[in-house]
């Protein structure tokens, strides 16, 4: 028997075990993992537990249980996948094949490589959301039938809980006045403790487990020295008597913590973002933490299973296991199904050079760059503040010698709310006992309480509301583009003006009244006043960004180096190339132009006095570059030429090809005077095995020709000034 799980080695260890403490002492036979591969094949009764990804990845190095196409690759031992199978089968016995998560796991691909191959007598396919049903032929044929298990009988049978409840009314008003974040981690902790004392009155070797889901947004705001989750659920739970040791946090690049299902284990908490969403089975995980994202409320109800599985059954005492515990952040409307499908991230593909390493063609061949003049930001802090102190004293009508009651009565006048509470709905009394029909089972059994909002949730929030502000600017005196840059000079800002403005109130205090603000209905006075502000600030950092710019005169220059490995998007197609310097050969599937470089591609690699080519790319410091100044703009630019080809006889040529209408326009003679320019000053030294040749490049009467000329001219009637490209 085969067993195949697709999420990780940890899954199927897991399973084993479990497949153990169910059906010892009565296993006939010896439960096996991938370690036991190097028996080379199974023995009658024996059931193998196996990372299903391992067989069926799309990258051949993560398919480490197949046999190599390449046969230098094959492990001293050989034993693979396909050896256990073949093995197996001359042996003369028959395999039964159990695939879990099969919504997932079964492609056309996996059945065709793995499954046809192992031609096992049964395939079991074990699903909550199946894709398919067997038709009706099938079934009254034979060759297919479907089992569809009941929930209650699974809850009879005492494998998982009968419900789930959430934080009531009651809860929340043992706590009130406390921080939200902190009085969720204290309702949870006590539950635990209370837990914990009627399982130890049992006898039952069972240590409850709470399950803590920081939200993912955390790193946003770390460099801005703001609160993580992470931070002030760990300062908590250790300023109220737990021990670090006692403590287990798994993120997704972080390994699992050892023991940490054992019913006995240490850990009494367990803080995770995603890593222990899905595909992770801790029965004694009882309770369940679940804060709310700022950015987005997405509420993952596939990690309330986490908590659904019992630990024991069938002994005295069992009956505290079949019920779990969630408290929450969120609103009840919040809560909804996700989508099945995962967006997959895009594959990067790899090409690496022949050298094997970084090297540089020629130290004399420089590459240009632009400092960069605009970067779409605020410019200086200390203009910006100034500005916004200034232009907000003016829209609120506040002058620098007003008093304190005199400042907060003027903004009074101008409509702003003063009270710095700030509340929000969150679940309350809900509970469900179908994981399936969440959503449904919370809008109609639960009810929604108001709390005031976290501290560390109004930090969040006001940060938040900085990049919205900015990101609404949409007229050119005020545009920001560079978001990510300038919102935390806006939240300083704001920041400062507000201590000004409000001397006596605490940063909580004063953002709660921005907040509040923001979210009138009219949009919010703050609102206006930064437009005022963005407006007022337009000259100021036109004036920054003309003295960057006579800075950026000093323009710098470094060797040019061809790095070992260049990594392409799905964008790119793989060509192999004999001539191309690097293996294989990428080029973009769509754009114009598209057909002209590839046959040059072909062109270069015919050429027997051609020891290598590359193709260069269109921007980046990684790539060769050459600076210009446009007759059409007046400004400086920069070039990438196309090509860059290293001779036989140590010739290196620099080519740009072009097609259509693009040779004949300003910008292409503008690079092509400029490319001339470079190569008779890199022929200008005193050169001993080095010499350079270049131009642009067109497909001209049939055959290739390159333009040399130190001014360049395209007449489509003529190729004067033209010449065929040899070597």
């Amino acid at each position: 028997m085969w067993l195949l799980y697709g999420f990780s080695d940890d899954l199927a260890m897991q399973s084993r075990d479990k497949f153990y403490d169910y059906f010892a002492p009565n296993i006939p036979g010896r439960l096996l993992t991938i370690n036991d591969f190097s028996q080379g094949k199974l023995e009658h009764n024996d059931v193998l537990f196996l990372n299903w990804q391992k067989l069926v990845s799309r990258r051949a190095e993560d398919r480490v249980n197949r046999r190599p196409n390449d046969e230098r690759m094959l492990k001293e031992q050989g034993y693979y996948y396909e050896d256990v199978v073949e093995r197996t089968h001359v042996d003369g016995r028959e395999i039964v094949l159990i695939i879990d998560e099969s919504h997932m796991n079964v492609t056309a691909a996996s059945m065709r490589d793995v499954v046809q191959p192992m031609n096992p007598k049964i395939i079991l396919r074990v699903s909550a959301t199946p894709e398919r049903e067997p038709s009706y032929s099938d079934v009254n044929g034979g060759k297919e039938g479907f089992v569809e298990v009941c929930r209650q009988d699974v809850v009879d049978a005492g494998l998982i809980k009968s419900e789930i409840v959430c934080q009531t009314e009651e809860d929340l008003r043992k706590h009130q006045g406390e921080d939200l974040d902190e009085a969720l981690v204290k309702m949870a902790m006590e539950k635990r403790m209370d837990l914990k004392t009627q399982i130890d009155k049992t006898g039952v070797a069972v240590n409850p487990l709470v399950l803590i889901q920081l939200p993912n947004d955390d790193a946003d705001y770390r460099e801005h020295g703001a609160l993580t989750k992470e931070e002030i659920v760990t300062s908590y739970l250790v300023r109220n008597g737990v021990r670090r040791e006692s403590i287990a946090v798994w993120f997704n690049q972080k390994k699992k913590p050892e023991g940490l299902e054992d019913n006995c284990s240490h850990y009494e908490y367990l803080l995770f973002k995603m890593a222990a969403g899905t595909g992770w089975d801790c029965p004694r995980a009882q309770v369940i933490v679940m804060f709310r994202e700022i950015k987005s409320a997405t509420f993952h109800t596939q990690t309330i299973g986490r908590i659904l599985r019992v630990p024991v059954r069938g002994v005295p005492g069992c009956d505290i296991f079949r019920r779990g515990y969630l408290y929450t952040n969120y609103r009840r409307n919040e809560v909804s199904l996700p989508e099945q499908s995962s967006v997959n991230k895009p594959k990067v593909f790899l090409a690496e050079n022949r050298e094997g390493r970084d090297f540089e063609i020629d130290v004399k061949l420089d590459t240009e760059y632009i400092p960069r003049i605009d970067y779409g930001d605020l410019g200086r802090a200390d203009k910006f503040q100034s500005c916004l102190i200034s232009e907000f004293n003016r829209f609120f009508g506040i002058s620098e010698n007003d008093l304190l009651d005199r400042r907060t009565e003027r903004l009074r006048q101008k409509g702003v709310v003063l009270s710095p509470h700030l509340t929000r709905e969150i679940m309350v009394n809900a509970k469900f006992e179908n994981i399936d029909q969440i959503s449904t089972d919370i809008l109609m059994m639960g009810a929604d309480a108001n709390v005031e909002l976290s501290r560390n949730d109004v930090e969040k929030t006001f940060t938040l509301l900085c990049a919205q502000l900015l990101r609404e600017q949409c007229s050119e005196d005020t545009k920001v583009t560079n978001i990510a840059r300038s919102w935390s000079l806006l939240k300083s800002a704001l920041r400062l003006w507000m201590k000004q403005t409000f001397p006596g109130q605490s940063d909580d205090q004063c953002y709660r009244i921005f907040i509040k603000d923001m979210e009138r209905k009219d949009g919010g006075l703050f609102r206006i006043a930064l437009l005022h502000t963005l407006k007022a600030y337009g000259p100021i950092l036109a004036e920054q960004k003309r003295r960057r710019r006579e800075q950026a005169e000093k323009q710098e220059t470094e060797t040019f180096v061809v790095r070992r490995i260049y990594a392409y998007t799905e964008d790119y197609e793989a060509l192999e190339m004999d001539r191309c310097l690097f293996r294989p050969f990428y080029i973009r599937k769509n754009y114009n132009g598209r057909n002209t470089e590839l046959k040059f591609a072909e062109f270069l690699d015919s050429l027997e006095g051609v020891e290598w080519w590359m193709k260069n790319g269109d921007s980046g410091k990684d790539f060769f570059s050459i600076r210009y100044r446009s007759s059409e703009d007046g400004e400086t630019h920069l070039f990438y030429p196309d090509w860059i080809v290293r001779y036989k006889d140590g010739t290196i040529g620099i080519y740009d090809t072009k097609g259509g209408i693009t040779a004949a326009s300003k910008d292409t003679a503008d690079k092509a005077n400029e490319l001339q320019r470079r190569i008779r000053i890199l022929n200008g030294w005193n050169r001993e095995y080095i010499r350079y040749v270049g131009g642009i490049v067109c497909k001209r009467e049939g055959l290739w020709m390159v333009n040399r000329q130190a001014a360049y001219i395209y007449n489509p009637k003529s190729t004067e000034g033209w010449e065929v490209l040899r070597l």
